[in-house]
């Protein structure tokens, strides 16, 4: 072999190596790539989770209500965007997913003077009584009575239990949660037993 075609030889094998490295470099960074949006992905999961838990047990007033995220937004600084997706209650009850925005900076915590009561309603159907503190009661009547007319949230593990008109003033700090199926009435039973603070 000429030593013409010995030098384009070893360019050509070089180039090949070059070639070589540079798509197994390129195949590296794309798997760390890949990796670190897994990652992202992953954080971002767990960040809405703890987020949505930050959102205490209350009675919340909606401000917004839309099938979609978008037609929501923005939300403002004391406002707190929530799917409402109905699984909580009885099949019969639920309606299409949709999103509400609630506002945090007035709210009436679920703190209860006594268990949560499981039993039935005029229809049979499962149901909870709530019997709030007596440093809660005062407020949720003013609560009420303030935002006659307006729609109010029950969230219950970081989840809209229900949504009603506010038609009159609640007084005695006695509340029923209904429409619930029945595994649903058992998770907000569990649930709502954190908030006993009575004896």
């Amino acid at each position: 072999m000429s030593l013409k075609a010995r030098f384009k030889l070893l360019i050509s094998t070089k180039h090949r190596q070059v070639l070589v490295l540079f798509l197994c470099g390129a195949l590296l960074g794309l798997g760390q790539l890949v990796r670190a949006g897994e990652s992202v992905v992953k954080q971002g999961i767990s960040q809405t989770a703890a987020d949505k838990r930050k959102l205490a047990n209350g009675f919340y007033i909606v401000s917004k209500k839309a099938p979609e995220l978008k037609d929501v937004e923005p939300v403002g600084q004391d406002e707190y965007a929530l799917l409402y997706d109905y699984h909580l209650l009885d099949p019969s009850e639920r309606e299409a997913p949709c999103y509400v925005v609630l506002k945090t900076a007035s709210f009436i915590p679920l703190s209860l003077a006594e268990k949560p009561q499981r039993g039935e309603d005029t229809k049979g159907k499962s149901m909870l009584g709530l019997q709030l503190s007596q440093d809660q009661v005062s407020p949720l009547e003013r609560f009420t009575k303030i935002n006659l007319g307006g729609t109010v949230a029950i969230v219950i593990g970081g989840d809209v239990v229900t949504m009603h008109q506010i038609k009159q003033k609640i007084s005695g700090g006695r509340v029923q949660i209904t429409r619930c199926s029945d595994k649903g009435c058992e998770v907000l039973f569990t649930e709502l037993k954190k908030d006993h603070v009575g004896p």
